[in-house]
């Protein structure tokens, strides 16, 4: 028998005990097994990327919906568990979103998936979820490769539309240039249950086609009860847009959108039944066939009629779009109409079904309905092509959204040491802690020894005058740059708002923060159970440069992450290092108080022409600068009726004849010129632009673009000028003058302001704390005026 003296026992034991737990931890069953996909399903045409031959996609810079799998062990578990999800921000700061609600108990063998989200912050995020049950932690961890921000996403909800997917796949093939600055992708939703429960899910979509030929689908999202059609309706009132397809099905489409809670605010236009059609000549600007079925083989068989549904419009329409009735039955096949800052595109037959995928002119049905090119894809050095066929910014900083960030961290008080001053103190430290040093004690002290006496003196002087010069140059107090920019919906009663700031920091410290609408104009949310009407998160540059989630990849170079509250109402314990600045952005919604609206106006078009005439009282507790009125009357660009101040109550009279007075927008815009020079960071970044001319290019870019270098995709969702040329609208801009609120606060001041800013609490019942710093809000805004038929 082999025997180990004692003492190697007691060696050996003392070297594996370490071991032990992990030993027993491995011995034990996982209580789940996860599997994660982030964003939205689509199929390739190289070959499948899972079991089911799904590609997902999502942006860089965009909230994105995030698919957590879960399967129960033969034990399955008994206590709730915890979905975490945790990426890096633009900064490459670590933070982490938790689902809600959260996973709930499993029997064995069974299986879940929670919906939850996140916003990563380059193309190559690594996306980490966590699985927190029964005292186990289950991480899946993974480098994701998104979008960016010039890619176009079609999300097609109800359908995989085959016919449009082919498409896009035609007209990338065609451009065969290998630019990737501006694809088209199409993504797909076949279940309700996979789609989002919260209308920033949709953030990545640039377009959205609800094909409603699948009965089980539409009657599945009528009668959900987790909030995705009202998350769906949230996205299009912020500033979506939604083609909607009916025909077969117009019954269960017109119930889902005449929803009291999902469709509160309804849509200017309804289902009135349906009729059957012959055939549907359409009008695509070259010939295509008519769109009808054909007769089956058998002797004296007829063609089925087409179903459509009959629209009926609350509004003007002077769009013609695309379509006529071959029958002449005088009610429109396709509609445009905004709602709330979206716009929403009815077309009365349905694309997901016979006749439509086996006709033969579906691909320019497609290349007109959706403005594609229509031959080949955009070289990188054309001009960009209008709406979303925009490249992305390489890192130049040429995006509005850059521009505007730029803006936001620049403060007058705090100076910016260029990268060249800077380089030229390294270079005299180190002379004088080399060169000089070894001169003075060789040739004057001729001491070399004191050389540990002199060095660490040399260093601690330069560390103490470089922190006081600093504190002298930066300052010790918070400072806060901010704009907002609000849009009102007076038909539907609605405000719309975003706040962009950022922090300077005089101190290494964690921050909570939280955005309010807190204007006396705006009522409290409407009691949904969603709790997303504010949505607070980091603000990046939509370009490859530091801070710009166009970067191929980051990597955090902080280990603690801060937390997303609830719903992404706020952000807890964010950190910001010393002189320092961080940018976020908040996006709000709510409806107009009715017994103090902010504005009242009465417009309506002249009899036979296309001039607007009325009045229109400004109702706020300030006085207003910069007011302008834009009016198209539905014939061609709209122009510009300069108003100047209207002070507070004041009432204005209207009479404006778009072709005959008035400004162009793209001379009422101020040119923007792209000019260079270094960021704080040492970065090539462009010059600062006036957050003004910033605001007004963003608003109406499409109207005011220019053959410059500018371009919109950070701020794409608040171009509204496809609303000019509508007809039914007035669009009325305006600025309240510049705030500046000290660290005690201003009552008055901030009580015309249309969002408070929270620091150290997240927005709550209670007394919001003292602002710690100063504030300098600037705040823009644009109400949408309903303008009436003369006969109304």
């Amino acid at each position: 028998m082999l025997r180990i003296p004692m003492r190697h026992s007691l060696l050996a034991c003392c070297f594996l005990f370490p071991l032990l737990p992990g030993v027993a931890h491995a011995q034990k069953a996982q209580k789940v097994k996860i599997d994660v996909h982030v964003g939205f399903a689509t199929t390739t045409e190289q070959g499948e990327t899972d079991e089911r031959g799904r590609e997902f996609l999502f942006k860089s810079g965009a909230w994105a919906p995030v698919y957590v799998e879960v399967e129960a062990g033969p034990d399955g578990t008994q206590q709730p568990g915890q979905v975490v999800v945790e990426t890096t921000d633009s900064d490459e700061v670590q933070n982490r979103f938790f689902a809600d609600p959260p996973l709930p108990p499993l029997e064995g063998g069974k299986s879940d998936t929670v919906l939850t989200y996140t916003k990563p912050g380059s193309l190559g995020s690594d996306i980490a979820v966590t699985v927190e049950v029964d005292g186990q932690s289950i991480e899946h961890k993974k480098t994701y490769d998104a979008l960016n921000l010039g890619d176009t996403l079609y999300l097609t909800v109800g359908s995989r539309l085959p016919g449009l997917r082919k498409v896009l796949w035609e007209r990338a093939n065609q451009a065969n240039t290998g630019n990737l600055l501006s694809r088209r992708r199409a993504a797909f939703v076949e279940s309700v249950d996979a789609l989002p429960t919260r209308w920033f899910g949709y953030d990545a979509v640039d377009l959205m086609i609800l094909a409603t030929g699948n009965r089980d689908f539409v009657l599945g999202l009528l009668n959900d009860q987790h909030h995705r059609k009202e998350a769906l309706a949230e996205w299009v009132r912020r500033g979506g847009r939604l083609v909607i397809t009916v025909g077969h099905n117009q019954d269960v489409v017109a119930k889902l959108l005449a929803d009291p809670v999902a469709f509160a605010k309804p849509l200017p236009v309804e289902i009135k039944g349906k009729a059957e059609l012959r055939r549907l000549l359409i009008r695509l600007g070259q010939e295509v066939p008519p769109l009808g079925n054909r007769p089956d083989a058998r002797p004296g068989a007829e063609a089925r009629p087409i179903e459509v549904a009959r629209l009926e419009t609350k509004i003007a329409q002077r769009d013609e779009d695309r379509v006529e009735n071959q029958d002449g039955k005088g009610y429109p096949l396709i509609v445009r109409l905004p709602y709330g800052r979206g716009q929403v595109t009815m077309v009365a037959f349905d694309v997901d079904r016979r006749p439509f995928v086996n006709w033969a002119g579906q691909t320019a049905f497609w290349v007109k309905l959706l403005n594609l090119p229509a031959e080949r894809a955009a070289n990188a050095g054309e001009a960009p092509a209008a709406g979303m066929n925009r490249p992305f910014d390489d890192g130049s900083g040429r995006d509005l959204a850059s521009m505007l960030q730029g803006d936001l961290e620049k403060f007058e008080d705090i100076p910016v040491i260029s990268f060249g001053w800077v380089a030229l103190f390294i270079f005299i430290y180190i002379l004088v802690v080399g060169p000089l040093d070894y001169f003075f004690l060789k040739k004057v002290v001729k001491r070399l020894e004191l050389t540990w006496i002199t060095f660490p003196v040399v260093v601690l002087a330069v560390s103490a005058v470089a922190y006081f010069a600093a504190y002298a140059l930066k300052g010790h107090d918070l400072k806060i740059n901010k704009v907002d920019v609000v849009d009102i919906d007076l038909r539907g009663q609605q405000a719309y708002g975003d706040t962009w700031f950022t922090v300077f920091s005089p101190r290494i410290q964690h921050y909570t923060i939280g955005v309010e609408p807190s204007a006396p104009w705006v009522d409290e949310p409407v009691p949904e159970g969603r709790g997303d009407d504010v949505v607070v998160s980091w603000m990046g540059r939509p370009d490859a440069s530091y801070g710009g989630y166009g970067r191929p990849r980051s990597q955090s170079l902080f280990r603690r992450a801060y937390d997303y509250g609830p719903q992404a109402a706020g952000l807890k314990g964010v950190p910001i290092q010393v002189w320092a600045t961080k940018a976020f952005t908040a996006s709000w919604a709510r409806p107009l108080n009715p017994k103090q609206m902010p504005f009242t106006a009465d417009l309506r078009r002249g009899q036979g022409d296309t001039a607007v005439h009325g009045t229109l009282t400004n109702n706020l507790p300030v006085g207003l600068q910069d007011v302008s009125l834009i009016y198209g009357g539905g014939r061609g660009r709209g122009s510009v009726l300069v108003i100047g101040p209207l002070a507070a109550g004041a009432r204005q009279e209207i009479n404006f004849r778009p072709a005959e007075q008035g400004t162009r927008i793209s001379d009422w815009v101020p040119a923007i010129n792209v000019g260079y020079g270094y960021d704080r960071r040492g970065y090539s970044t462009p010059q600062h632009a006036p957050a003004g001319s910033v605001i007004k290019r963003a608003l109406f870019f499409e109207e005011a673009s220019r053959q410059d270098e500018v371009q919109n995709r950070g701020l794409e969702r608040l171009d509204q000028a496809w609303r000019v040329e509508q007809g039914a609208e007035a669009i009325l801009f305006a600025r309240i003058p510049e705030a500046k609120i000290g660290a005690d606060g201003d009552p008055a001041r901030e009580q015309a302001l249309p969002t408070r800013l929270w620091l150290g609490e997240l927005p709550g019942p209670g007394e919001r704390p003292a602002l710690p710093g100063t504030l300098a809000q600037e705040t823009y805004m644009r109400v949408f005026i309903p303008v009436k038929a003369p006969e109304e």
